[in-house]
């Protein structure tokens, strides 16, 4: 004998209304879907359970002896998810956040903070590397999430989120030559030695000048400008960046003949991963902070 709950749900409650079209209406679902799930009900069981009538059904005797023991089963079918669900997602001890050096998640500060007061236990590790090592920690799982800069290639083993996109700036010292003139122009910028971050993923399509210099960091890319040395053309995605020109230490140029660009951040996570609730705490978060 083949059971399942949906036919003691439907058995309930046709003994309870006393009619399939009553119990079809009370389900939501079609007469007809009644009538089939107590036939089958009754020939999995070997035993009529209701006397058909013109308009209304009775339980037979055997159908009285089963209906309190249905409603047991659901009961406790109830009582298990209720049960299940009292846990809610399991609370994390320790949770990784894996960071592409190129990028430095906006509100990072915050979300750490908002980290801190809602679960002051947890031990909280940020892990810096290559876009490609972010990407590869997170698929081993040796991240629990990852936060990289640019576009990444679909893989059907991760989740990715697309965030706010970051513009790109043209960045100079005040005391570079190109910070003095009136209107900056392409043509300016090829005559000036420019800093490309080499192992950043479009810093070939970057190059614009003559002459050009590298940096494995965009932080050590900072300081050759700030040094006067050369100029760059990178996302505003670091917030040393945003207080370098605030403070006046760094000027973004205003290039004529320059259309805008900007670069989408992704963070991402194994689609596999358990659904913690310090997990879900910070997809919550990123969603509310965009």
């Amino acid at each position: 004998m083949q059971l399942n709950f949906r036919q003691l749900e439907i058995f309930e409650k046709v003994a309870t209304t006393g009619s399939f079209s009553a119990a079809a209406r009370k389900l939501g679902v079609a007469q007809s879907s009644v009538s089939l799930a107590i036939s089958n009900l009754e020939t999995d069981c070997g035993k009529v359970l209701f006397e058909r009538g013109a308009r209304s059904v009775t339980l037979t005797s055997v159908g009285e002896s089963l209906l309190s023991e249905a409603r047991l089963i659901l009961c406790r079918a109830e009582n298990f998810h209720r049960i299940a669900d009292s846990y809610g997602p399991q609370l994390e001890s320790r949770y990784r956040i894996a960071i592409d050096p190129f990028y430095d998640m906006p509100r990072q500060f915050q979300l750490i903070q908002h980290l801190k007061k809602q679960y002051p236990e947890l031990q909280l590790d940020i892990l810096e590397g290559t876009a490609k090592e972010v990407t590869q920690w997170v698929l081993t799982s040796e991240a629990d999430i990852g936060f990289s800069l640019g576009s990444m290639s679909a893989l059907p083993e991760l989740i990715s989120h697309t965030m706010p996109s970051v513009p790109y700036a043209y960045l100079a010292s005040p005391e570079h030559p190109l910070s003095a003139l009136e209107q900056v122009t392409l043509q300016d910028l090829k005559m000036h030695r420019q800093v490309i971050v080499e192992t950043s993923r479009d810093s070939g399509r970057n190059a614009t000048a003559v002459k050009v210099c590298h940096c494995s960091s965009y932080n050590s890319a900072i300081i050759m400008v700030k040094s006067s040395y050369c100029w760059a053309y990178m996302p505003l995605g670091l917030n040393v960046m945003h207080e370098d020109i605030d403070d006046g230490q760094l000027i973004a140029l205003e290039v004529f003949d320059s259309p805008q660009k900007h670069c989408q951040p992704q963070v991402f996570w194994r689609a596999d991963h358990l659904d913690g609730e310090v997990h879900r705490a910070i997809q919550t978060w990123l969603l509310q902070n965009q």
